[in-house]
Order: structure tokens, then sequence, then C-alpha cells
């Protein structure tokens, strides 16, 4: 038998995940299909295509973000680029102390 698995115990936990996931699958699966066979046919492929343009979306934002660490924009520096970043706007401190209860 050739396994990467080093103790067999570790084979003998492995069918109950397996067909949880088939049970759950098929569940999922029939309550899918009876919700859309009452749905017109464009509503269906409008939440498809919005559903898939949420799923671009996240894979183009994890991919700008790889794209940053390996420097691949050149150096950004917060602090030079925007001065105005991170600076107080107001004061408030006159009106709503939280120490002298003003």
């Amino acid at each position: 038998v050739i396994s990467d698995f080093k103790d067999p115990s570790y084979v003998s936990s492995l069918p109950i995940p397996i067909i949880t996931a088939l049970i759950l699958s098929r569940i999922v699966g029939c309550i899918f299909f009876q919700g859309t066979k009452r749905m017109r046919v464009e509503h269906f492929m409008r939440f498809c295509a919005v559903f898939l343009l949420f799923i671009a979306a996240g894979f183009f934002s994890q991919s700008m973000h790889k794209w940053q660490e390996l420097d691949a924009f050149g150096t950004w520096s917060p602090i030079a680029a925007r001065p105005w970043q991170n600076q107080r706007v107001f004061d408030a401190t006159d009106c709503c102390n939280d120490k002298t209860n003003r």
C-alpha cells in the first residue's frame, strides 16, 4: 500500500467527512434546483453575472495586493505623497471631554 499516512488510524476517520460532504452536497443541490426551477432565466443569469463579478473583484484585489508586496509598482511613501493624511481635522476636547464630563 502506497500512501502518505504514517499511521493507519488516520484513514479510519476519513469516511465520516466524505459521507457528510456527499449528503450535504446532495441537499444543497436539490435546494438549488428547486429554487431555480421557478425562477426566470433572466433573473438567474443576472444573479450569476453579479456573483461572478464579485468573485472577479476579489481575485483582482488579491492579485494587486500580491503585486504590491513584490514592489512591482515602485516605492510609495504615504507621508511624502500625502502630507495631509493622518492630520487632526478638528478638536472636540472642549465640548466632548470624557475626563471632565462636560
